[in-house]
């Protein structure tokens, strides 16, 4: 899947706060959005504890998207939308439809 090697950096968290906060100083309204991993990719997240740092990040994000009044469109859980495989396009992509649906649901500021 390609996460074997995935890691939580420091600086780059850094970078990133950084430039959300600059967007935040200039009235930039800021919209987290989270794509639904394949379910059969995300059930292996779950079950892996060598991916223990994706949940991780995950984590950071929801919380970090909280402290700072950020919205969040969508999740890694496929479940959430009752997406299938048949919504993927492959492993990593899911279909324009199922994309749509859950756009759909949220209103924008």
């Amino acid at each position: 899947m390609g996460l074997e090697n995935f890691e939580f950096d420091p600086e780059k968290v850094e970078i990133f706060s950084c430039f959300i906060d600059y967007l935040s100083r200039n009235n930039v309204k800021i919209y987290f959005y989270i794509t639904p991993l394949h379910p059969y990719a995300y059930d292996k997240i779950l079950q892996n504890p060598e991916l223990r740092e994706f949940q991780q990040e995950n984590e950071y994000f929801l919380q970090f998207a909280s402290n700072h009044s950020i919205s969040i469109i969508g999740s890694f859980d496929p479940r959430i939308w009752n997406f299938t495989m048949e919504d993927y396009l492959d492993w990593s992509h899911p279909r324009y439809e199922a994309i749509s649906k859950i756009f759909k649901l949220y209103s924008y500021d």
